[in-house]
């Protein structure tokens, strides 16, 4: 999930390029363009995964909220934190429905992602067609109420 969520950024940046020879802000190659052979993988992924990842952060926010009176949420977020359902699989007949650990690292990396698209300005129309047509326009505007960072290798509540 994590490849994914990492490859999602990548192609978040590579939409929203401006035309600058900036070495801060690097150019892709003139034309280049996302594959329609990868179209399938990022429907897919939008479909499978990001309602995980969005059940991942709600969940870390509830399990603050129910531990906010002990010492574990001053410090460090256990890397699981309860169960949650995930659905995998195509079409009516073919998806599986089952129980899966819910990783809080999964939002870390989920954030590093949203943060990519909120710091563009004004998103293109390709960035968000793009989005549109592989269903995540709705899931990139996902809004992390409880943001994570690292601590001594450890994942941490953000002070805010």
């Amino acid at each position: 999930m994590v490849v994914y969520i990492l490859c999602l950024s990548c192609l978040v940046q590579q939409a929203s390029t401006s035309a600058s020879n900036d070495i801060n802000s690097p150019n892709f190659l003139e034309n280049d363009e996302i594959p329609a052979t990868l179209l399938p993988l990022l429907k897919d992924m939008f479909t499978q995964q990001w309602p995980v990842l969005k059940n991942t952060a709600e969940a870390l926010t509830d399990w603050r909220e129910k531990n906010a009176s002990t010492e574990n949420t001053s410090h460090f977020i256990p890397r699981t934190i309860g169960q949650h359902s995930f659905k995998i699989g195509r079409g009516q007949t073919g998806n599986v429905e089952e129980q899966r650990f819910i990783s809080s690292f999964h939002q870390y990396k989920l954030q590093r992602v949203l943060d990519v698209f909120n710091s563009i300005e004004k998103p293109s129309l390709e960035l968000t067609s793009l989005l549109e047509e592989v269903g995540g326009l709705e899931y990139i505007r996902l809004t992390v109420k409880e943001r994570v960072a690292f601590e001594r290798n450890r994942l941490v509540f953000e002070l805010g």
